[in-house]
């Protein structure tokens, strides 16, 4: 558990630790079609839930998020972030297959709060290669010496929170795997061709 208190100019937190007084469950996982076209653009979206005795703490909310997204399998160009129920701190930085450095804070000192439990966390549109097949999977990660996301136990006071690597708590992260298919026109040329040579063919002879 920690005290923080907010510089609203920097949007920056200090925090000073105390023992943790509650055990947290934060499950984190992406969303995102079943399979997809070869050259398309989809969206994915990355969600959490928390669970545990950190529920009855209180009037409890998440607090933030500081994660990353990285795709292996099939290449994928990453566009920045949506964060539909957060401040918006960063949209990340698209890089080489991932986009790193996404962060949202959520506070009443900001005006408004979400109280979504699950919440989605953001959201990211993929951009594929137009010949490669086979899959592309999605993990997301915390930034080092981060925590991925953070609890309120009780927003109203908005003094103490919990991450999900603190004491107490367990991260569990569940990934998406998604097939990565030829697109409509690929496999029109792929069957139109060998007939067309064949009537090429029977025309000759």
């Amino acid at each position: 558990m920690k005290i923080r208190c907010v510089q609203i100019a920097l949007l920056s937190i200090t925090t000073l630790a105390l023992p943790a007084s509650a055990d947290a469950v934060f499950h984190i996982w992406i969303e995102a079609p079943a399979e997809v076209q070869a050259g398309s653009t989809f969206t994915a979206s990355v969600w959490a839930e928390a669970s545990g005795s950190i529920l009855n703490e209180g009037n409890g909310a998440f607090n933030g998020f500081r994660a990353n997204i990285m795709a292996s399998g099939v290449s994928g160009v990453f566009s920045t972030a949506r964060i539909p129920a957060m401040a918006a701190l960063s949209h990340g930085t698209p890089s080489n297959n991932s986009l790193l450095d996404v962060i949202g804070w959520n506070d009443l000192v900001l005006g408004w709060i979400s109280l979504d439990n699950p919440i989605h966390l953001f959201e990211v549109d993929i951009t594929l290669e137009p010949s490669v097949l086979g899959e592309i999977n999605l993990d997301v990660f915390p930034t080092s010496g981060f925590h991925l996301v953070t609890w309120w136990l009780n927003y109203e006071i908005s003094l103490d929170w919990i991450g999900d690597s603190d004491p107490g708590s367990t991260r569990i992260i569940t990934p998406a795997t998604i097939r990565v298919i030829p697109a409509p026109g690929a496999l029109a040329i792929v069957c139109i061709a060998p007939l067309w040579l064949l009537q090429r063919r029977r025309t000759g002879a």
